[in-house]
């Protein structure tokens, strides 16, 4: 099991006109991970279906790199979309970062020292 963790947080648009834009500045921030990914949404405008392309890409990517990815505090649009697309299953999806801290916390030994969650590496990609 791999314990790291990094949290990249998301805001701005992932449409057609910003795919690989976003895709890349992702991907530069995911470069030396391993572990685990966490994509905190909260702060996205808009997606459309070429940004949901986009999440899809990674999660091959980090599934191809061994990381494991989740997405968390999907604004309503983006919910939205998950449903009528069915891609829910697809992805690993938690109501915000509390939730995937505990999960992911749980997975370490007993007694081991868990970081917290402010003290773990995040960063954030902006796609406007």
């Amino acid at each position: 099991m791999h314990q790291d963790l990094l949290i990249i947080e998301v805001s701005g648009s992932l449409t057609m006109a910003k795919t690989e834009q976003s895709l890349a500045r992702i991907k530069q921030s995911i470069k030396a991970q391993t572990g685990n990914l966490l994509l905190d949404l909260r702060h996205l405008s808009f997606v459309d279906s070429a940004g949901l392309a986009v999440l899809v890409r990674l999660q091959k990517l980090t599934n191809s790199m061994g990381i494991r990815m989740a997405i968390c505090s999907l604004p309503v649009q983006v919910h939205q979309l998950l449903q009528f697309t069915s891609m829910f299953e697809f992805f690993e999806v938690f109501e915000n970062r509390e939730a995937f801290y505990e999960n992911w916390a749980s997975q370490f030994p007993r007694g081991a020292a868990v970081p917290r969650l402010e003290t773990l590496s995040q960063v954030t990609v902006t796609t406007e």
